[in-house]
């Protein structure tokens, strides 16, 4: 009697196996991959209802020695939305700059991500923790660079997010800013 009922529960058992394998081959063979949509960081969308909004660096351009430091100020005219957060991300060709460091501005009083990392990149992230409005031209920080070497150097500011308080708050796609210097030989 043992005997029978362990044969039938090896049937049930191949049975269920079999029915597993049956399932697991259908939905193997219909999965998908979604990418997301990838946003043009040089294309205004302004989903506010207040104007829009775009960064610029400055100087725009300048002419320096090699072992100058050049100054960067980085800005945001935000027209008349009211930012409550920035992501930025700085590029440069590693070879020509270093970047010495970076002094934020007050205006956005919380820093949340200072990442200087040693590929030719720089991120920053800051958000106003505060109940003052910050609108028009606002000076995000100061990126200081010291030149290594001669060479003409792009340097490029991708922003990631801006975020406006409005209610709810949203976020806002700006355009991207480039500005190229000349780093002389002494």
């Amino acid at each position: 009697m043992e005997n029978l009922f362990q044969k039938k529960n090896l049937i049930w058992l191949a049975v269920i196996l079999i029915i597993m394998a049956g399932l697991v081959y259908f939905f193997k063979g219909h999965t998908s991959t979604v990418k997301p949509k990838q946003l043009s960081p040089t294309r205004i969308v302004n989903r506010s209802s207040t104007g829009s909004v775009g960064f610029t660096l400055s100087p725009i351009s300048t002419t320096k020695k090699v072992g100058d430091t050049l100054d960067i100020d980085v800005m945001l005219n935000s027209g008349s939305n009211n930012v409550s957060f920035v992501d930025l991300t700085l590029s440069f060709d590693k070879n020509i700059l270093s970047l010495a460091g970076f002094t934020p501005s007050t205006i956005l009083n919380t820093p949340i991500l200072s990442d200087k990392s040693q590929n030719g990149s720089f991120r920053y992230v800051v958000g106003n923790n505060s109940n003052n409005k910050v609108t028009g031209q606002i000076k995000v920080g100061t990126a200081h660079f010291l030149a290594k070497n001669s060479g003409n150097v792009l340097v490029t500011l991708v922003p990631t997010e801006v975020t406006v308080r409005t209610n709810p708050p949203s976020d806002i796609t700006v355009n991207s800013a480039n500005a190229t210097y000349i780093i002389k030989a002494n």
